[in-house]
Protein backbone atom coordinates (compact mmCIF):
# COMPACT_ATOMS: atom_id res chain seq x y z
CA UNK A 1 0.00 0.00 0.00
CA UNK A 2 1.26 3.43 -0.92
CA UNK A 3 4.38 2.84 -3.01
CA UNK A 4 5.86 6.25 -2.07
CA UNK A 5 3.62 7.62 0.69
CA UNK A 6 1.45 5.77 3.22
CA UNK A 7 -0.70 7.60 5.80
CA UNK A 8 -3.39 6.27 8.15
CA UNK A 9 -5.24 6.72 11.46
CA UNK A 10 -5.81 10.47 11.51
CA UNK A 11 -2.64 11.59 9.76
CA UNK A 12 -2.56 15.08 8.26
CA UNK A 13 -0.43 15.19 5.12
CA UNK A 14 0.68 18.23 3.15
CA UNK A 15 2.47 17.70 -0.17
CA UNK A 16 3.80 20.68 -2.13
CA UNK A 17 5.58 20.44 -5.50
CA UNK A 18 6.67 16.80 -5.18
CA UNK A 19 7.24 14.45 -8.12
CA UNK A 20 6.15 10.86 -7.48
CA UNK A 21 7.83 8.84 -10.23
CA UNK A 22 7.81 5.06 -10.83
CA UNK A 23 6.36 4.25 -7.41
CA UNK A 24 5.00 0.70 -7.01
CA UNK A 25 2.53 -0.68 -4.47
CA UNK A 26 1.72 -4.35 -4.20
CA UNK A 27 3.40 -7.54 -5.20
CA UNK A 28 3.57 -9.79 -8.20
CA UNK A 29 5.35 -12.58 -6.32
CA UNK A 30 2.16 -14.28 -5.07
CA UNK A 31 2.62 -13.29 -1.42
CA UNK A 32 -0.31 -11.08 -0.47
CA UNK A 33 -0.54 -9.47 -3.91
CA UNK A 34 -2.57 -6.42 -2.85
CA UNK A 35 -1.71 -3.13 -4.52
CA UNK A 36 -3.43 0.06 -3.40
CA UNK A 37 -2.15 3.50 -4.43
CA UNK A 38 1.02 3.14 -6.44
CA UNK A 39 2.09 6.65 -5.46
CA UNK A 40 0.05 7.40 -2.34
CA UNK A 41 -2.32 5.55 0.02
CA UNK A 42 -4.48 7.40 2.54
CA UNK A 43 -6.67 5.70 5.14
CA UNK A 44 -8.68 7.71 7.68
CA UNK A 45 -6.43 10.67 6.90
CA UNK A 46 -6.52 14.17 5.47
CA UNK A 47 -4.28 15.39 2.65
CA UNK A 48 -3.63 18.74 0.98
CA UNK A 49 -1.77 18.11 -2.29
CA UNK A 50 -0.59 21.07 -4.37
CA UNK A 51 1.52 21.06 -7.54
CA UNK A 52 2.42 17.37 -7.31
CA UNK A 53 2.95 15.06 -10.24
CA UNK A 54 2.38 11.30 -10.40
CA UNK A 55 4.18 9.69 -13.33
CA UNK A 56 4.40 5.95 -14.14
CA UNK A 57 3.15 4.86 -10.71
CA UNK A 58 1.68 1.36 -10.51
CA UNK A 59 -0.63 -0.62 -8.26
CA UNK A 60 0.19 -4.29 -8.82
CA UNK A 61 -1.98 -7.21 -7.74
CA UNK A 62 -1.75 -10.95 -8.17
CA UNK A 63 -2.77 -14.12 -6.47
CA UNK A 64 -1.50 -17.66 -6.24
CA UNK A 65 -5.04 -18.69 -7.15
CA UNK A 66 -5.20 -18.75 -10.97
CA UNK A 67 -8.94 -18.02 -10.90
CA UNK A 68 -8.85 -14.72 -9.10
CA UNK A 69 -6.80 -11.58 -8.92
CA UNK A 70 -6.76 -9.66 -5.64
CA UNK A 71 -7.36 -5.94 -5.48
CA UNK A 72 -5.12 -3.39 -7.13
CA UNK A 73 -6.64 0.05 -7.54
CA UNK A 74 -5.39 3.61 -7.84
CA UNK A 75 -2.23 3.69 -9.91
CA UNK A 76 -1.39 7.16 -8.54
CA UNK A 77 -3.59 7.65 -5.46
CA UNK A 78 -5.84 5.41 -3.33
CA UNK A 79 -8.14 7.28 -0.97
CA UNK A 80 -9.67 4.87 1.54
CA UNK A 81 -12.86 5.44 3.49
CA UNK A 82 -12.86 8.29 6.04
CA UNK A 83 -10.14 10.10 4.08
CA UNK A 84 -10.35 13.58 2.59
CA UNK A 85 -8.05 15.06 -0.04
CA UNK A 86 -7.78 18.50 -1.54
CA UNK A 87 -6.01 18.27 -4.91
CA UNK A 88 -4.74 21.44 -6.60
CA UNK A 89 -2.77 21.60 -9.87
CA UNK A 90 -2.13 17.85 -9.99
CA UNK A 91 -0.36 16.23 -12.97
CA UNK A 92 -1.21 12.58 -13.70
CA UNK A 93 0.59 10.70 -16.46
CA UNK A 94 1.03 7.05 -17.44
CA UNK A 95 -0.17 5.52 -14.14
CA UNK A 96 -1.64 2.03 -14.02
CA UNK A 97 -3.57 -0.39 -11.83
CA UNK A 98 -4.39 -4.00 -12.62
CA UNK A 99 -8.10 -3.84 -11.79
CA UNK A 100 -9.13 -0.22 -12.10
CA UNK A 101 -8.78 3.50 -11.50
CA UNK A 102 -5.52 4.05 -13.36
CA UNK A 103 -4.98 7.43 -11.69
CA UNK A 104 -7.19 7.90 -8.59
CA UNK A 105 -9.44 5.48 -6.69
CA UNK A 106 -11.58 6.90 -3.93
CA UNK A 107 -13.84 5.64 -1.16
CA UNK A 108 -13.18 8.97 0.56
CA UNK A 109 -13.98 12.62 -0.22
CA UNK A 110 -12.39 15.14 -2.57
Amino acid sequence: KGGCLFAEFGSNVEVDDVDFTECIAGSSNHDDGEGYGGGMYLSASTAWITGASFTSCTAVGSSSDDFYDVSSYGGAIYLNVWSTATLIDLALQNNSAALGAQDIYSDGTF
